[in-house]
């Protein structure tokens, strides 16, 4: 009987501290994390929202979920302390806005624009697949259905608001982008500033030569699709190089890619009839192993068949690539002499960049970063014509210069910059490049700090420590 009575006691105990642990998660997500005045969002409104985003993102993560890894609760902690803090930039920025500065009528416009045609998009693709919003409309009315009852749902599942919530919170995104452009204008990093990025991103890429070059390549990239565009630190290996480039007319650029595509048509047959001999050489196999001599022989047909027409493709396309060369050799003759006329020129005594600001064709030799530190080439080549890296790639002595060579471009000459060994670029060459990036920098600062200074003097409460989650 006592036993029992234990038993049932435990029992009763085990059931308060599981209904104790419910009451406590309930408090724990009802807290309070951001006041902005008469707006609050408590802990679990921030993490709905956040769970939307994420899900819209194609991330299958539930940001309640107890049993996530020790690593991804961490980032997911450390992303929610950010989302909080963007949220009461949000609210600051609105409060401000319509206070000191509210959105005219042509910012409120833009917004609604945007949203309507956003809207029409829904209707039209995402929701009836008709491409025409209007029949999408009448087709949803002619079978009795309401399509802005459909949007509204669209919205609801897709952003966790309603489509008049989502215009509202677009409102808001302008509010913050226009009071952010205030606090940033006239702006810009000071010399100190400037050099501190410059180191910052200096020892960033060096490290990233050590790491790899896949890494090192997206790095010097930086926000350009050009690999080398932020090149502070050449890495062994790698040159540096400009070029003068006389293009080809676009009617010769015409003529050359008409008789190309001839090439790739020959190369794809080519490579058609390969891949049918593969398959003829595995079906043979397969035949000889089940003992069946007639199939294997008709294999063996097909593979001597596929074997002509790759060897009928193989002369055909050595034929049709030696006219290729001819001809674009021959459209390229004018062009060559310019450039041979450069050449001596710059033997004469010539400035190398003088003459490329007269005569170079090539837009990113006069525009950009690629003006200033010229082309990133790496040791394979990857993203340049195989002619103009063979050319780049015989100049060992920076400041040698190559005689004219032909690619499908046009003609170039190329100036070494910087030859294999790994080299840092000086400050004073790269200032201007890193200039912008100081700049973007200290005007977030200027738009962090400002957006502060207004949530202080609003009152704005905002608890970072109450956001993570709590097991």
């Amino acid at each position: 009987m006592k036993k029992t009575l234990a038993l049932l006691l435990a029992l009763g105990m085990l059931v308060l501290m599981l209904a104790g642990c419910q009451v406590n998660r309930e408090k724990d997500m009802a807290q309070i994390v951001l006041q902005v005045g008469d707006v609050t969002y408590t802990k679990q409104q921030v993490y709905d929202n956040y769970a939307t985003i994420l899900a819209s993102g194609g991330y299958d993560i539930d940001p309640m979920d107890e049993e996530l890894k020790e690593s991804i609760r961490e980032q997911l902690d450390t992303m929610l302390v950010g989302y909080l803090d963007y949220l009461m930039k949000v609210e600051v920025a609105t409060v401000i806005v319509d206070r000191d500065m509210p959105l005219t009528e042509e910012e409120i416009a833009e917004v609604d624009a945007s949203m309507d045609q956003y809207v029409e998009f829904v209707k039209a693709y995402m929701l009836t697949e008709d491409e025409d919003p209007e029949a999408a409309e009448e087709n949803a009315q002619a079978e009795g259905e309401d399509i802005d009852a459909q949007v509204d749902a669209f919205f609801l599942e897709n952003t966790g608001m309603t489509l008049q919530e989502y215009r509202e919170e677009e409102y808001k995104l302008t509010k913050l982008e226009k009071l952010g452009n205030a606090l940033a204008k006239d702006v810009t990093a000071s010399d100190e500033q400037v050099k501190a990025r410059y180191e910052t991103d200096l020892q960033s890429q060096k490290e990233a030569a050590i790491t790899g070059e896949t890494y090192y390549e997206s790095v010097v990239t930086g926000d350009s699709d050009l690999i080398g565009a932020y090149t502070l630190h050449k890495a062994s290996g790698y040159q540096l190089v400009k070029h003068i480039l006389f293009t080809f007319t676009e009617e010769q650029q015409d003529e050359l890619e008409a008789l190309q595509e001839t090439i790739d048509d020959e190369k794809s047959a080519k490579s058609d009839a390969e891949t049918a001999k593969s398959e003829a050489e595995a079906a043979k196999l397969t035949a000889e192993d089940a003992g069946d001599t007639e199939e294997a022989a008709a294999q063996q047909k097909i593979i001597d068949d596929k074997d002509a027409i790759i060897s009928t493709q193989s002369a055909r396309i050595e034929t049709l690539q030696n006219q290729y060369f001819a001809r674009r050799d021959e459209l390229a003759a004018g062009n060559v002499a310019k450039a041979q006329d450069l050449v001596a020129r710059l033997k004469a005594g010539e400035d190398f960049d003088t003459l490329l600001a007269e005569y170079g064709e090539d837009p990113g030799m006069k525009q950009g970063a690629s003006s200033i530190t010229g082309y990133l080439i790496s040791p394979t080549g990857y993203g340049f014509d195989e002619t103009f890296v063979d050319a780049a790639q015989q100049l060992t002595e920076a400041g040698q210069i190559s005689d004219p060579v032909v690619s499908d471009f046009g003609v170039h000459i190329v100036k070494l910059l910087y030859g294999t060994d790994e080299a840092d670029l000086p400050y004073d060459l790269v200032k201007s490049i890193v200039q912008p990036l100081a700049d973007e920098d200290a005007q977030q600062t200027a738009v962090d700090e400002g957006i502060q200074k207004y949530a202080d003097e609003l009152g704005v409460k905002v608890y970072p420590d109450r956001i993570k989650f709590v097991k």
